[in-house]
């Protein structure tokens, strides 16, 4: 059923169509005709459509103003506190992307390093093959040689030949270096990229002020508590995957492979944000 305001203005009851809507039954939440009065609602509680009407007109009205005077200007707070919040943690996150950075070069140029120089032992071992090759050649050229000049001695068939004594040609066999056989086979480290991921470094928040709770609405001040012993107060949680939590917080950033500069430039951080905290809060109790 749709609501017209107090002013008169009939609408057929859908379970009797031939009957207009006169009451509301408060119990059941429902518009009701005469009929329907009679035959399912006797002992409810039944007020007029009008003052249905205006119950709920002025429901809806509080609901406004609960909003318009209190949510609203939370919501406000809550953002200008996050501008503020993100403005201020700009400055923390250039800073450690660029350390991010800054390892991933230095990471990348202790892989490279390493590559280069398995690279380099593989071209190594090439060129030591190719230097055997020439060792080879230079031997057999030298064996040539001597082939000819005993060949030329032997057609001369003079007393030259009975008086040459050409070298042994055992004597050229140890000169000759003999060859490895092996191939290079590349053997990955073991779990290499799982240790890399795990020790590379993390990137945390860490907490230097406790969370501000938000005040609480003019509703939840007129409200008396279920127990009439005091409660203790509990922080309001921050809203889910809408806002973070209204504190400040800083990255840190923690690197393994780097231990000794970062804990330097985390611990000069820490004393800083150290003194701002003891200042703020020497400023709060004069206050």
């Amino acid at each position: 059923m749709r609501l017209y305001g107090p002013s008169k203005i009939a609408e057929q009851c859908r379970l009797h169509p031939a009957k207009e809507i006169s009451t509301y039954c408060i119990d059941c939440q429902v518009p009701c005709c005469a009929t329907c009065q009679v035959q399912k609602h006797q002992k409810h509680h039944i007020s007029t459509i009008e003052d249905a009407y205006l119950s709920a007109e002025n429901r809806l009205n509080d609901n406004v103003k609960e909003l318009e005077k209190d949510v609203l200007p939370t919501i406000d707070q809550m953002a200008d506190k996050t501008k503020k919040e993100r403005s201020e943690k700009r400055v923390h996150i250039d800073r450690v992307r660029e350390e991010v950075n800054t390892f991933r070069k230095e990471l990348k140029e202790a892989v490279d390093e390493s590559c280069d120089y398995l690279i380099e032992k593989l071209e190594h071992d090439e060129t030591e093959l190719d230097n055997l090759i020439t060792k080879l050649n230079v031997q057999k050229g030298k064996i040539r040689e001597l082939i000819k000049e005993v060949n030329e001695i032997i057609q001369k068939g003079d007393l030259s030949m009975i008086k040459y004594s050409p070298p042994s040609p055992s004597t050229f066999i140890p000169e000759v270096p003999t060859p490895r056989s092996t191939i290079p086979v590349f053997s990955p480290g073991r779990d290499i990229l799982s240790i890399i991921k795990d020790r590379i470094g993390t990137v945390e928040w860490i907490e230097i002020n406790s969370e501000s709770r938000l005040p609480p609405t003019s509703q939840e001040q007129q409200s008396p508590p279920p127990e009439q012993q005091p409660q203790p107060e509990l922080p309001l949680p921050p809203l889910p995957e809408l806002l973070p939590p209204h504190s400040h917080q800083y990255y840190r950033y923690q690197n393994y492979n780097h231990q000794n500069y970062h804990h330097r430039h985390y611990q000069n951080y820490y004393h800083h944000q150290n003194y701002h905290h003891r200042h703020h809060n020497n400023n709060h109790n004069n206050n």
